[in-house]
């Protein structure tokens, strides 16, 4: 949440002239950051509540989810006509 302020802040405080923003803006390392480090504090909890689990459950379960993140996707595409 910090990194995501931090981005907006900068963009509301220095931004805000005519000029067009820099590509890629410091807002955009702003909102970038926040979804590693919000993963990264994600399997750090996970890992604290569950001490042993085994390793193909951790596969299975990232397998899973890079297939659920793929579904918005494949949709994406196929409501655009591309598929």
């Amino acid at each position: 949440m910090t990194a995501c302020a931090a981005g907006d802040t900068y963009c509301v405080c220095y931004l805000t002239g005519s000029e067009p923003a820099p590509f890629p803006a410091p807002t955009d390392l702003g909102a970038f950051v926040f979804y590693p480090l919000m993963l990264t504090a994600l399997v750090v909890a996970v890992r604290l509540l569950v001490r042993r689990l085994a390793s193909s459950v951790w596969l299975d379960n990232a397998v899973r989810s890079l297939g659920a993140a793929s579904v918005p996707t494949v949709r994406a595409k196929v409501a655009r006509g591309l598929a």
